[in-house]
């Protein structure tokens, strides 16, 4: 694999035990937040990225509409007995990208506009690698959940919630005040493998920039909110199903998918503690967690 300079044609990542392999026309360069997450190891996904969105690629194809992200900016089509992603970006109604998805063993297909070939983990191409991500976990009894994930030796944490809720302050507390990694303080996956939860991390990162390759056996699930006093309240299953539902990235093309997505998520809750977390940014949230 290249490092730093020199232009790789074949990235192969591990995201979740989940081996990806995506083939460029331009070429990768692997900077160091995602070179622990490469791997030589036969994969498990294979796409392809052209930088051919300049064109007229699939230009009035597109028009069997099935649903719309609304002001996420993207829209989902049926082509061809495929379905397709198309994303144009927030300040412009160019295509930015168009995803082509396949079937689990199938490749699937990423036309970009043209840009550099090294891709940043906020870049969009790096960003859409999500994509395909979401269409083979829930097969593989995993979920991507908007989430901070935090190992305290070989304990895992799981603390969940939406934009704002506190996941990188939650993170900041874990790296400066107890002798734990931080796995991602956005994006984290949790999966069913051989009847033990895993808490996965992801080389996709929030604002803190927290990532941190591994896995741990999950122990404890937080739905996390700023509040006056840092306090812990066990939630009932319905409700922590419900919260998690709410940050999973579900593959709406598929129901099938979704339900399976439910069906981790039922299982999650079922097998470990969830709570309410709502919190103080002081180091108290860390020395009740470590009460438990």
């Amino acid at each position: 694999m290249a490092r730093d300079s020199e232009p790789a044609r074949e990235l192969r990542l591990n995201i979740g035990d989940i081996i990806v392999s995506i083939v460029s026309d331009r070429g990768f360069i692997i900077k160091e937040l995602r070179a622990p997450f490469v791997t030589s190891k036969r994969p498990d996904v294979v796409g392809y990225v052209r930088h051919d969105l300049g064109s007229d690629v699939f230009a009035g194809q597109l028009t069997d509409k099935v649903m719309s992200g609304g002001h996420f900016g993207w829209d989902l089509y049926r082509w061809h007995g495929s379905y397709v992603v198309l994303y144009e970006g927030p300040e412009t109604s160019t295509p930015e990208a168009v995803w082509v998805l396949g079937s689990d063993s199938a490749p699937f297909e990423l036309h970009m506009r043209s840009q550099p070939s090294d891709w940043q983990p906020h870049s969009s191409g790096y960003y859409f690698l999500k994509v395909p991500i979401m269409q083979v976990l829930p097969e593989r009894h995993g979920v991507m959940l908007h989430a901070c994930g935090v190992a305290d030796g070989e304990r895992g944490m799981l603390f969940v919630g939406p934009s704002g809720a506190g996941k990188t302050t939650i993170a900041r507390l874990w790296s400066n005040l107890g002798k734990a990694r931080v796995l991602n303080d956005e994006y984290c996956i949790v999966r069913v493998v051989k009847g033990q939860l895993w808490l996965y991390a992801t080389p996709w990162v929030g604002s803190g920039g927290f990532c941190s390759f591994g896995r741990v056996p999950l122990e404890g699930v937080f739905f996390i909110e700023h509040g006056k006093e840092t306090e812990r309240v066990a939630v009932s299953e319905i409700e922590a199903i419900s919260r998690l539902m709410s940050q999973a990235f579900l593959p709406l093309w598929d129901k099938t998918k979704v339900q399976l997505v439910l069906d981790t998520c039922v299982d999650l809750v079922q097998s470990v503690s969830c709570y309410r977390l709502p919190f103080v940014p002081d180091e108290g949230v860390v020395q009740l967690l470590r009460k438990v």
